[in-house]
């Protein structure tokens, strides 16, 4: 069931403008930017402190599910309903299990690391977050950060003229995900 999910939403990464594939995608994007762009420009790296724990999952479904409804069309879901993929996700994301020490534990809190469906449902919840944030601000909105606020899962990277305007991109995002 993790697979069959897994598959099904993988396809919604493309639509995550933030979601980079690889570490390398975000210094490419600097390299093709004109010196003049950058000029005064600070590139800051941020870290999502336990993320996948700090998630809710029933919030995590809820925003994968949406996410799924806005671009049904570019997803495979091998004939399932929307309603039938929440009860898939709800069984996997809520009956995730590891051993420590020799002793089986069921995972109580957030998203398991080494459950398949944990990465893509992680990043797809920060776009939310990120779209309810700086993607609404007219400021970020009209400057090259636009373009350059990337994320690969829960490290993120940016352009900023300060310290200060960093923390403050970053408490925003923040702010909407303690809600």
């Amino acid at each position: 069931l993790a697979w069959l999910v897994t598959d099904i939403i993988s396809p919604l990464l493309r639509e995550v403008p933030t979601h980079m594939y690889d570490i390398y995608s975000h210094l490419d994007i600097l390299c093709r930017l004109p010196e003049s762009e950058l000029k005064g420009l600070q590139f800051f790296t941020a870290d999502v402190s336990a993320l996948y724990t700090n998630l809710n999952i029933n919030e995590c479904i809820e925003t994968v599910i949406e996410f799924a409804e806005e671009h049904w069309s570019k997803l495979s879901t091998y004939c399932l309903s929307l309603s039938e993929i929440r009860g898939i996700f709800t069984v996997v994301l809520t009956n995730s299990y590891f051993t420590f020490n020799g002793r089986l534990y069921k995972q109580l809190l957030g998203l398991f690391m080494g459950c398949r469906p944990s990465p893509p449902v992680a990043i797809i919840r920060m776009w939310k977050f990120e779209r309810n944030s700086i993607y609404l601000d007219s400021y970020y909105i009209s400057n090259p950060v636009r373009f350059l606020y990337k994320r690969y899962v829960d490290d993120a990277g940016s352009l900023a003229k300060s310290r200060e305007e960093a923390l403050d991109m970053l408490q925003r995002i923040a702010a909407v995900g303690s809600r």
